[in-house]
């Protein structure tokens, strides 16, 4: 498919994974999705995605992602406040 097409599929695809693993999908941003229990946020954007994740889910959220997603790359970043 073309890239607007393409793009819009995965994040449905998306999506339904993350709502699969416990996340709500945002009613007014629908690229946003977050996870109560967790206090875990994802971005979605075309075949990207960013996340703030608490350190003590990292390991879940990152398990959780490469057990259901063909994932090229995880990177976890933190340094104190900072991204």
């Amino acid at each position: 498919p073309g890239r607007r097409v393409a793009g819009r599929e995965w994040v449905k695809y998306l999506a339904s994974v993350l709502c699969d693993v416990g996340f709500e999908r945002h009613a007014g941003a629908p690229n946003i999705f977050y996870h109560d229990a967790r206090n875990v946020t994802v971005d979605a954007h075309m075949d990207d995605g960013h996340a703030a994740v608490p350190p003590a889910q990292i390991e879940w959220f990152i398990t959780e992602m490469k057990e259901r997603l063909p994932l090229k790359k995880i990177a976890a970043y933190y340094d104190g406040d900072e991204y």
